[in-house]
């Protein structure tokens, strides 16, 4: 993966944020832009963290997708 690619967020990883594309998770997607390839122990604080940003960022794109689509 070129290292410009883990600036961006394209059309395929946003199925995968929003939970369209189950093919991979979140957090793999998030290993991968960080090039980990092995999964880490996830404290709690850690865990609510990736939840917290996860449902804010998942609303954001949705009403972003809606304004732009129509």
């Amino acid at each position: 993966m070129a290292e410009r690619d883990f600036k961006f967020i394209y059309g395929n990883e946003i199925g995968i944020i929003l939970g369209i594309n189950t093919n991979k998770t979140i957090k793999e997607l998030y290993e991968e832009k960080l090039k980990k390839g092995q999964s880490r122990h996830i404290d709690l604080k850690e865990k609510y963290e990736e939840i917290y940003w996860f449902n804010t960022l998942k609303e954001i794109l949705c009403k972003e997708f809606t304004i732009r689509s129509g």
